[in-house]
């Protein structure tokens, strides 16, 4: 396997030489020892090449120039047409360098005597490789810096959010980016370890805003560390951090954070974490993001401090102003110091070298600040002084490496001296010019121009970005007029009025305009603005942000005259005028003027041509008709897809003419559209996307015109039928009436259109037609809205009637209402005669001695509609109480039992349910079995749940099934004794005679053993008595009982006659009680081959019933024997049967419906009949016959 090369991944060669296998070959010596990061493949043509390239990843191409023989430059020109991105390298002689470098090539290999140096070659392909991987991967990270730059933008100058709501945003914004789940900005105090959550996002529970901790146990406390840079990034805390105090209190598994300074002093930090390591460290540019929202962070932080600051600083002024106790001191002519308060006294101290308690009033300010002779304030006290005008200037003092904001005022005396450390506001201020030049760049990324206008100057300020965007001249910013002379002259008013307005109502405005970036390009803006105002509440700025949007914009243009277009279509009257249509719309949507129509003949499965645009006709002047999945167009048919040709010379035989480029949009089964060009690639995906809108709107029309004509046809077929349908318009006035309704009601169809359907109903029923006209006009056409009411016939008869509406439209689109007329006067009867009868139900319901309730299904809970008198003794709740109530609540003594849901089960299964459950009652828990009988009405579920107490009938089959299992057991071991001793004596003695009776004795002994099995069997057959039966073909299962037998007797003759199927009601248990049957008949026979035939068929003049015979050539079961199996006789000491088969047989039958008799026959031998349940075939299949695919083909060979 070959190793990883550059970034990771192993170069993959292709080498294209038609000498390839020769030895001499270029392949074979551009296999590099030692170097298993490169996979070398080599072809001998550049078709060869073709099919690499589009099937696999190739990086580098490497092809030999040795004209005449070899035309590498060719092979690299067919390459760069289909895959500029590829580097290709062409191996040439000294001769032929020249013409290598005047083409596309990405480098030369040079060839000495026809063989190149295999490590220089090595080296060039590894380098041009992974420029081309380089620039790449730079490409796709400068993409989504970009995106990110442009989403942090749209937070950070988001003017209507506040300061909190931004930093919100920005935690989410970061956590998205970094692909982390947690983000927090905190303050920490280094002096009382505080460490404080500000604003936060994630569910970590330590990590939420207001929550404190201890510093040392927090991760930020090595991020504000001093030998720590920001960042601190941390791909994976657990082997990081594994002993540190904040990786057991907080359990990260990656962090990153950033140290937000403000004003100098420490603020906190800026952090996004997650539970789970990352996969990978942070790259640069995340390092390089947190850290500019952390400089975002810091520079709002310390506005806000600056803004406190300010208005502190203005109340130290105004006192200053008072008391002159501010720094602050006077000089005399002579340039010395007469007075100083304490403030300037600590700052001349200071500048002068002197110490605390030094005085300073006195001092020459020169000679003991000689720094200062050469500096700005020299200059400007001594301009003071001459001028005798006051002076105002900043300047940085450098031996106290502080900023001072200085205003001196001077009189005859001397010169009084304010001054401030503005140390900070500086700091300040270069801070707020980075970010400007940072807000510089997001701009230009995010596209987006910022602009404010000072409304008492109409003073225009733009960002740099927006000089760009609008194309004017860099720092030429215009007046407001000259701004607005930008704008196209005809939308010039529109943002003027929008500025006007934002001033008036003090709202913020969006519009879109054009604008002239240069002579003859147009494009559109989209501009933004928003009014600022001061504490009086007046508009002093417009400020706001300006985008280009002419991509949209034009887009949007589009789909507009896709729309116009598709109001065409709808207006065509027929075929040929939506075929002029179309041809028209696409040049006039997109100035397509070579296009075509071909409508699918069905019949002869061809697209011939239909309609061709005057420019096809020319370059085409007789198109061929083709095959409805033949060349390009047949296939893209076929798929129902758009094809796009680059060069329909390479694509097809056919010619175009000039015609050289094309793409054929389907027109869903209707046909095609065809559209061309003179010039090649003159189309892509989105040229398909746009002209595949108008194929739709188009394909449309074609269906819309093919209702009209089946509308018609129908109109047609209806007045012959003698159905009683009509349409309404959208006024409910009748439209159209069939023949049988105008005769229905006793009119001409003529007397019946124009008028209101509700005049033939009474008027206190109006408002409930108009209801259900509005709803059948609202829902879809699959909809039906029925009304039930008396309509009045010509000779003043009122009939019961059912109108049923549905929404549809008529051949013109409009919208109307079809609907049919039912009488129901039979229906009307019906119901008189079933309200009777329900109140029959009811009077049953009430009396019935077990507890009944029915209840309605909300999802899946059972809540009760009503309870039975028996119901509400039973479980203890009367009627009232019991009504709206969950059932499950009521008697279930566990809901989370698996028998809860049995009642929602048979809904389901749309089949009744008989189940033995518990059940809590008002004298305890109680065993019932449950009936459930589910019905639906009105889309809604319902059933009858029955409840027959089985609590005493449970307790006698538990107590018989211990006494049965006790002494099958004891019989069991018993037996088993007596076996083993009849065995051991029949092998001690030598006496035939007692060696028969030991034989016997072991027989009778295994027979009284397998009695005890019969019987558990016996069991399980009653104990499943009142199991589901269903729809089982009897065939399968007498086949396969009768291969058992045959296997378990071969010297037996067991003939088996039956259909190919036979259908019964049945269970699983109907093979076993065959077997029984079969196997009775062959132990009992005395003839030397038992013989027993078997014979199934439908009973006969019966058809409900099928019948299995069962025939044996045996002496016959005894009637003594039979009467006790049969029931007749009852089971005594004397009268008990020899054996259980036909007692299992018997009750197998019966629990499914069915009967078993014994047939006296004149000859030797008895004759078993079972009788079935018969059904009607089920569907074929598994489910049907009910036996697995085995047994079936175990089945299938019996006889």
């Amino acid at each position: 396997m070959p190793s990883e090369g550059i970034h990771g991944e192993a170069i993959r060669i292709l080498v294209i030489d038609p000498s390839v296998g020769s030895g001499t070959d270029l392949a074979s010596q551009l296999t590099f020892e030692g170097r298993d990061d490169f996979i070398i493949q080599t072809t001998p043509a550049l078709e060869d090449a073709r099919t690499v390239l589009s099937d696999e990843r190739v990086d580098c191409v490497v092809t030999r120039h040795s004209p005449p023989t070899v035309d590498g430059v060719e092979t690299l020109s067919a390459l760069r047409s289909d895959h500029p991105e590829i580097p290709v390298l062409l191996a040439t002689g000294r001769a032929h360098a020249d013409h290598v470098l005047d083409s596309s090539a990405t480098g030369i290999v040079e060839m000495t005597n026809g063989e190149v140096h295999e490590g220089f070659v090595a080296n060039q392909i590894e380098s041009v490789v992974s420029q081309v991987r380089e620039r790449r991967n730079y490409e796709s990270r400068l993409q989504a810096s970009q995106e990110s730059l442009q989403r942090l933008h749209r937070i950070t100058s988001d003017p209507d959010s506040t300061f909190t709501d931004r930093v919100h945003q920005l935690l989410a914004f970061g956590a998205d980016v970094f692909g982390m789940d947690i983000a927090f900005l905190a303050r920490t105090d280094e002096d009382s370890a505080d460490f404080e959550v500000v604003a936060a996002q994630g569910d970590h529970e330590l990590i939420q805003a207001g929550i404190t901790s201890d510093l040392s146990q927090t991760y930020c406390r090595r991020t504000i560390d001093a030998d720590t840079d920001s960042p601190l990034a941390l791909q994976n805390a657990p082997e990081e951090m594994r002993d540190d105090p904040a990786f057991e209190t907080f359990d990260l598994g990656c962090y990153m954070g950033a140290r937000i300074d403000v004003n100098g002093e420490l603020y906190g930090t800026l952090c996004f974490a997650d539970r789970d390591p990352r996969q990978s460290g942070f790259s640069d540019e995340e390092q390089a993001l947190i850290e500019i929202m952390a400089q975002w962070l810091r520079q709002q932080l310390e506005q806000r401090e600056y803004r406190r600051e300010l208005a502190a600083t203005r109340d130290r002024l105004k006192r200053t102003l008072e008391r002159v106790d501010d720094a602050f001191f006077t000089l005399d002519t002579d340039w010395r110091v007469t007075y100083v308060n304490d403030v300037g006294a600590d700052v001349l101290r200071r500048a002068m070298g002197l110490g605390d308690d030094a005085g300073v009033v006195g001092r020459h300010l020169w000679e003991n600040v000689p720094e200062a002779v050469e500096t700005a304030f020299f200059e400007k006290y001594h301009e003071a002084f001459q001028t005798q005008m006051s002076v105002s200037f900043e300047e940085y003092f450098e031996p106290l490496d502080v900023w001072f904001e200085v205003r001196a005022y001077p009189d005859e005396e001397g010169l009084s001296v304010y001054f401030t450390d503005i140390t900070k506001r500086k700091a300040h201020e270069r801070e707020l010019e980075r970010f400007r030049n940072l807000l510089n760049q997001t701009e230009r990324v995010a596209e987006v121009g910022g602009w404010e206008i000072d409304v008492a100057t109409d003073e225009v300020f733009w960002t740099d970005h927006l000089f760009d965007l609008l194309g004017v001249e860099y720092e030429t910013e215009p007046p407001l007029d000259e701004a607005l002379d930008v704008y196209h002259e005809a939308d010039r008013p529109t943002v003027e009025h929008a500025v006007e307005e934002a001033i008036e109502s003090e709202e913020a405005f969006d519009v879109e305009l054009r604008y002239w970036k240069s002579e003859g390009e147009l494009r559109w803006l989209r501009v933004q603005g928003v009014p600022i105002t001061d504490s009086g509440g007046d508009v002093v700025r417009i400020r706001g942000a300006a985008r280009d949007i002419t991509e949209p914009k034009e887009r949007e243009q589009t789909l507009n005259a896709l729309v116009s277009a598709s109001r065409a279509f709808i207006e065509a009257a027929n075929e040929d005028e939506l075929l002029t249509a179309i041809i028209d719309e696409l040049e006039r949507v997109f100035e397509y003027d070579i296009t075509s129509v071909r409508l699918h003949d069905a019949e002869t499965g061809t697209l011939p041509p239909t309609r061709y645009s005057p420019q096809a006709h020319a370059q085409v002047p007789d198109p061929p008709t083709f095959d409805d999945d033949e060349g390009p167009i047949g296939g893209a048919f076929q798929s129902q897809e758009p094809v796009v040709i680059d060069d329909l010379a390479d694509a097809t035989d056919i010619g175009y003419g000039r015609v050289e480029s094309a793409m054929f949009i389907p027109l869903d089964d209707h046909g095609m559209l065809g559209v061309g060009a003179t010039a090649p690639n003159a189309f892509g995906d989105e040229d398909a996307a746009l002209v595949e809108l108008l194929a739709v709107t188009a394909a449309s029309a074609f269906d819309r015109l093919d209702r009209e004509t089946e509308m018609r046809q129908l109109h047609r077929i209806l007045d012959h039928l003698d159905e009683k349908v009509f349409l309404l318009d959208d006024d409910g006035a009748f439209t159209f009436v069939t023949r049988s309704l105008a005769t229905y009601l006793g009119r001409e169809p003529d007397q019946i259109t124009g008028t209101p359907l509700t005049g033939l109903v009474s008027g206190s029923e109006g408002s409930s037609f108009e209801t259900a006209l509005r709803e059948a006009r609202a829902a879809s056409p699959e909809s039906r809205r029925t009304v039930e009411t008396e309509v009045r016939l010509a000779d003043g008869e009122l009939r019961p009637v059912q109108f049923e509406f549905s929404s549809t439209t008529t051949e013109r689109g409009d919208a109307a209402i079809a609907a049919v007329l039912h009488d129901i006067s039979e229906l009307a009867e019906t119901r008189t005669s079933l309200e009777a009868e329900r109140e029959r139900f009811r009077e049953l319901f009430e009396n019935l001695p077990d507890p009944v309730v029915e209840v309605r299904f909300d999802g899946e809970v059972p809540v009760v509609e009503y309870g039975n008198p028996a119901f509400a003794d039973t479980f203890g709740y009367g009627k009232e109480r019991a009504r709206g109530a969950n059932l499950n609540a009521l008697v279930v003594p566990d809901e989370r039992s698996p028998d809860a849901g049995i009642l929602y089960e048979s809904t389901q299964t749309d089949e009744q349910v008989r189940v033995d459950v518990q059940r809590k009652t008002a004298d305890g828990r109680r065993d019932f079995l449950v009936r459930s009988i589910p019905y639906s009405l009105d889309d809604d579920q319902f059933a009858f749940a029955v409840y027959t107490d089985i609590t005493d009938q449970k307790e006698r089959e538990r107590y018989l099934q211990v006494l049965n299992r006790v002494l099958r057991h004891n019989l069991r071991n018993d037996m088993n004794v007596v076996m083993g001793l009849a065995a051991h004596l029949a092998d001690q003695i030598d006496d035939p005679a007692l060696i028969e009776h030991a034989e016997r004795l072991r027989a009778n002994a295994e027979d009284v053993a397998m009695l005890g099995e019969k019987a558990q069997e016996l069991e399980r057959v009653l104990g499943g008595r009142e199991r589901d039966t269903r729809v089982i073909d009897l065939v399968p299962r007498l086949r396969k009982a009768v291969a058992e037998q045959r296997t378990e007797h071969p010297d037996a003759d067991i003939e088996l006659d039956v259909p190919g199927e036979l259908w019964a009601n049945g269970s699983e248990d109907i093979t076993r009680a065959l077997e029984e049957l079969i196997e009775n008949a062959i132990e009992h026979a005395d003839a030397e081959v038992p013989a027993v035939t078997i014979r199934a068929q439908s009973v006969p003049n019966e058809s409900d019933w099928t019948e299995i015979r069962v025939r044996d050539n045996g002496p016959g079961i005894p009637d003594s024997e039979w009467a006790v199996v049969s029931g007749e006789t009852d089971i005594s000491q004397l009268n008990h049967g020899s054996g259980l088969g036909l007692w299992l047989a018997r009750w197998i039958v019966e629990s499914s419906g069915g009967e078993i008799r014994r047939d006296q026959t004149p000859t030797a031998g008895t004759t078993v009949v079972l009788r079935l349940p018969g059904k009607p075939p089920a569907p074929s299949g598994e489910e049907a016959s009910g036996l697995t695919p085995d047994e079936r083909q175990s089945g299938q060979s019996v006889d």
